[in-house]
């Protein structure tokens, strides 16, 4: 592996020494890629070009890679991403088809791997994330033991490099997300808001929305979880005096199985058994071609909204178990 050329307090770093220690999870599914020049107006293109980088990106840090894809087995990126040394590509199979059960069994994956310390889930497309200066500072929190689960968060610039619309929709969703955590987190008397103060535990603000997440190995049951959402039928009226109020809009849009059970649930539910949850500002850069594709796109714009709708949902349901309100989603095996 080439030499890299690093600050000095990275350069001597737990990772530098030791880059197997973190594992880096991910999933993939781009049936419409092809081999050949970039298409910014195809996003199976554009996004499978990006999952590429990414992974060849972590494989020269000397980290562990972990890909559960489901791309078609006629399809050119599901031989492509196998050609690459150095990881482990397994398909989604029945058991773990779609977007939470994909993540999850990448999680268990990297779980068992040799020496993994810290697990990273990523979202395939955020190439700029996997370099030291970006990514380690919060890998480092969790080998140090600071936390129990580092939500990296993007600056001011960061944000600059996005869609005017998806900057939006994700502070806006940040804001009502962090107003949750608040919720589930508030001391239950004098007492408990000493210990806190005294462990330094109050949770700071997240941008949940960036996406990844780094925690430790031990906590993979947090983000192995199974929920069940009772919505209702679209007939059904809206009746305001119910306990959780009923609200076809919101709920039409939730599925536990997509975004939830994976990467936010888990946050709500460590924050509520105390563990230390951790916000560390990274320089991230969001792709360009990235960028140019999702710019005055229907289809991408409308996948923000129902990604509001449908986490904020969930989110509220879940803080409503957990402070033993009337709630809409149950735990099926945790």
């Amino acid at each position: 592996m080439k030499k890299l050329e690093l600050e000095p307090d990275l350069a001597n770093c737990e990772l530098a020494q030791h880059p197997e220690s973190l594992a880096i999870v991910t999933t993939t599914s781009y049936e419409n890629w092809h081999i050949g020049d970039l298409n910014t107006t195809n996003t199976d293109q554009t996004r499978g070009h990006l999952a590429l980088s990414t992974i060849q990106r972590a494989v020269r840090l000397g980290h562990q890679v972990v890909v559960v894809d489901g791309s078609p087995q006629d399809s050119e990126f599901y031989h492509a991403i196998r050609k690459i040394d150095g990881i482990t590509v397994v398909s989604e199979d029945a058991e773990h088809r779609g977007m939470d059960p994909s993540r999850q069994y990448g999680f268990e994956l990297a779980s068992q791997l040799e020496g993994v310390k810290a697990i990273l889930w990523t979202e395939p497309e955020k190439e700029d994330l996997i370099r030291p200066e970006c990514l380690w500072p919060a890998v480092l929190a969790i080998l140090r033991d600071q936390y129990d689960l580092v939500i990296p968060a993007r600056d001011d610039a960061g944000f600059a490099t996005y869609p005017d619309y998806q900057v939006a929709y994700e502070k806006r969703a940040n804001g009502f997300f962090n107003r949750i955590l608040k919720i589930i987190t508030k001391p239950k008397g004098f007492l408990e808001f000493i210990t806190r103060k005294l462990r330094k535990g109050d949770i700071p603000s997240l941008d949940a929305w960036f996406g990844p997440r780094v925690f430790k190995p031990e906590h993979l049951s947090y983000f192995s979880g199974k929920y069940e959402f009772a919505g209702m039928p679209k007939e059904e009226s809206v009746d305001t005096e119910s306990d959780p109020p009923a609200v076809p809009a919101m709920h039409m849009h939730v599925k536990t199985n997509k975004y939830n059970s994976a990467t936010f649930i888990p946050i709500l539910k460590l924050a509520h058994d105390g563990k230390r949850i951790g916000s560390i500002t990274v320089p991230y850069r969001h792709p360009a071609i990235q960028t140019k594709n999702e710019t005055d796109n229907p289809e991408m714009k409308f996948k923000r909204h129902d990604q509001l709708m449908n986490i904020i949902t969930a989110s509220i349901h879940y803080a409503r178990y957990l402070l033993n309100k009337n709630s809409r989603i149950t735990p099926l095996d945790n």
